[in-house]
């Protein structure tokens, strides 16, 4: 008779489990782009900015900064390109040949702070998340 010793995995929080669900979309688009996923982070980072400094342009830099160096605005910044991977970018990519300009074009397209500028639900969460940042409360 044998004995079956069941080994007891190490629980990970949800948190935890969120971040390698986003990690694991990173590296899916990043294969998709051939691009690092430094090239990525990068990327986003730039669009982050672009976008802040497109809202507030001609406004006060402390406005701007506020908003930048926000964790909640970052949390939210972060959530939205990985909600964009999950619904919008990686469906669409997967009818497209490996190696296709169509798949970067899109990508492109997905993520331009321009495009998100001018997308109305994109934008009211957005303004949401200003509203909290400017009341000093922690987004939820």
């Amino acid at each position: 008779m044998s004995t079956i010793t069941k080994v007891k995995e190490e629980s990970k929080t949800h948190i935890e489990e969120c971040r390698e669900f986003d990690l694991n979309l990173i590296e899916n688009v990043c294969m998709l782009l051939g691009w690092s996923t430094e090239q990525y982070c990068e990327y986003q980072l730039d669009n982050y900015n672009q976008f802040v400094d497109r809202l507030f342009y001609g406004f006060p830099v402390q406005m701007a900064n506020e908003v930048k160096y926000s964790s909640d605005f970052r949390g939210f910044w972060n959530n939205e390109a990985s909600f964009r991977n999950q619904t919008e970018f990686l469906p669409f990519a997967k009818f497209e040949p490996m190696e296709s300009p169509v798949i970067l074009s899109e990508f492109l397209y997905t993520h331009n702070p321009l495009t998100l500028m001018h997308d109305d639900l994109f934008m009211m969460k957005y303004n949401n998340v200003l509203e909290k940042i400017r009341k000093g409360k922690k987004c939820q």
